[in-house]
């Protein structure tokens, strides 16, 4: 495996949900420096960087040891914040991953599986970790779905689960 992996956390500190939210605490750490150590954790040689509109955040992002570049205010999304600096940074990968700064939950062995799978296979253009819900959460997630939640995200698998 000998391809270049470019990890990339989009970090915005003007959530309508949640203003704030990358520098929220859980369990005395920051979600955005939780999540930094997941992508470090990797068994992958990768770059990581956070990608803000926020110098509070960069700044933040430095004093825990990240990299982290300031990203135009006009970026609409976190996929916006990733294009920019993959266009700004002058080094080229074969990967560019787009690691979400509220995922702190991932599991570095997912992260790892899936980033491999991509240095793996050249056909493989994106990736998403899924999980099957069976029995009582399909039941749960469903049922929220039809009361219109609009939280959680939907993966649906074709033939050979591609």
């Amino acid at each position: 495996m000998d391809q270049s992996v470019l990890i990339v956390i989009p970090a915005r500190m003007e959530s309508t949900r949640f203003p704030g939210k990358p520098l929220a605490k859980i369990a005395g750490t920051a979600m955005l420096e939780r999540v930094w150590r997941i992508a470090q954790d990797i068994d992958v040689e990768a770059r990581v960087v956070v990608a803000t509109d926020s110098e509070d955040i960069k700044q933040f992002a430095e004093s825990f040891g990240a990299e982290a570049l300031l990203t135009s205010k006009s970026c609409q999304t976190g996929t916006d914040r990733v294009a920019e600096v993959a266009e700004r940074i002058e080094e080229s990968y074969d990967i560019i991953f787009s690691f979400q700064g509220d995922a702190v939950l991932m599991p570095p062995s997912i992260l790892s599986a899936v980033v491999k799978e991509m240095c793996n296979d050249s056909s493989v253009q994106i990736a998403t970790p899924a999980v099957r819900l069976t029995g009582e959460a399909r039941q749960r997630f469903v049922e929220e779905k039809r009361k219109g939640s609009t939280t959680g995200t939907s993966v649906v698998l074709g033939a050979g689960n591609q």
